[in-house]
């Protein structure tokens, strides 16, 4: 990793926790570049750690959690299976899932056979029959990657916008 400094307390220590797990190949660059940009816009904490554990003990992939002082952590098990992209789409989307991104989800899914087939398998995964939070999140990194559900997402968005006061 690169040894600059950041000016931005939160982007040097997201670095520091990277170069323990990482070497310095353009991908892990580029990959830490995207996500100092989302800790730098959302303000963010991001940290990489081995050892996240859910509220049953078990390790997880990630983890998204207010801090006392009102900020957002996000936590990435570096060893996840799961690229870390997906995860931060994944965690992020619990911070801002709404009922209008479950009903956009299920509009896309009514309309893509393929992606309803996804979706359907994600439930079964998970125990359910409805789009549950874990489930919305999961869709959600997949989706984003999706450029045809990203510009819809932009439309609805953006009517959205239009009619808000």
């Amino acid at each position: 990793m690169q040894d600059l400094k950041e000016k931005n307390v939160k982007i040097n220590n997201f670095k520091e926790s990277a170069n323990k797990y990482f070497n310095n190949s353009l991908q892990t660059q580029n990959f830490i570049d995207n996500i100092s940009k989302i800790i730098s816009d959302k303000n963010y904490n991001v940290i990489f750690d081995d050892k996240i554990i859910n509220n049953k003990g078990q390790t997880v992939n990630a983890q998204i959690k207010p801090l006392s002082n009102g900020e957002v952590e996000i936590r990435i098990n570096p060893n996840s299976p799961k690229s870390g992209e997906f995860l931060i789409i994944h965690e992020v989307t619990h911070a801002i899932e709404t009922e209008e991104m479950k009903s956009l989800v299920l509009d896309y899914a009514s309309q893509h056979d393929d992606f309803k087939q996804v979706l359907n398998e994600l439930k079964i995964s998970y125990g359910t029959d409805d789009v549950s939070s874990e489930v919305l999140a999961d869709i959600s990194g997949q989706l984003f990657g999706n450029q045809e559900f990203t510009k819809i997402y932009e439309q609805k968005k953006n009517e959205v916008r239009t009619i808000a006061p």
